[in-house]
């Protein structure tokens, strides 16, 4: 699962549309349930590289991320992803 606190539509219309919270907005409610229960989820952080509801497609550091998932790469369960230099 992949989140961005910067993403307007999960902040804003989501919540106006289901009178709910967005799962992608901060990442799962609760995370401990995730890492105990769901080993198959993982979480990626990506509000600094994703400003944008459409920003994952824009970001470099996503589709890297991606790269590593389809390659098959071990990643922690829970990971944050930063701006590249």
């Amino acid at each position: 699962m992949y989140h961005s606190s910067k993403d307007p539509v999960l902040k804003v219309a989501y919540t106006v549309g289901s009178f709910d919270k967005a799962l992608g907005y901060n990442g799962p409610e609760n995370p401990k349930v995730i890492e105990k229960d769901c080993p198959e989820v993982f979480v990626v952080n990506c509000t600094a590289v994703v400003h944008d509801h459409g920003g994952y497609r824009k970001s470099v550091e996503a589709y890297e991320h991606w790269g590593k998932v389809l390659a098959e790469v071990p990643l922690p369960r829970f990971d944050k992803l930063t701006k590249q230099v």
